[in-house]
């Protein structure tokens, strides 16, 4: 379960199915795949701080998790992950923290 906020997700059944993920099938298995399906999971997590006690991938871990629920909820696959996202100015003064413009994320 994941709380933020007010807002509650429940995620009692991840061990019932497996997440689909784009990296595992063959080329075969994803054409097949794309005759019944026009969309996949892009997990978005930037590598940045996160103070102290956690590690530079925060985001990216919440992001796969979330994408792996979604994908044995829908049947969708799950694209590899995309490491860069749009962070703060204030973030750039920490070793390890990674940016792009927004420009490049539309």
């Amino acid at each position: 379960m994941l709380t933020c906020g007010e807002s509650t997700l429940n995620f009692d059944n991840e061990d019932k199915k497996s997440a689909l993920k784009l990296l595992s099938p063959t080329w075969e298995e994803v054409s097949d795949y794309l005759k019944d399906n026009d969309a996949l999971i892009l997990p978005v997590g930037i590598c940045e701080q996160h103070s102290r006690h956690l590690p530079l991938s925060t985001d990216t871990v919440v992001a796969e998790y979330i994408a792996n629920f979604l994908s044995r909820e829908t049947g969708l696959l799950v694209a590899p992950t995309l490491h860069y996202g749009v962070g703060l100015p204030c973030d750039k003064v920490f070793p390890g923290s990674t940016s792009n413009h927004l420009e490049g994320h539309k």
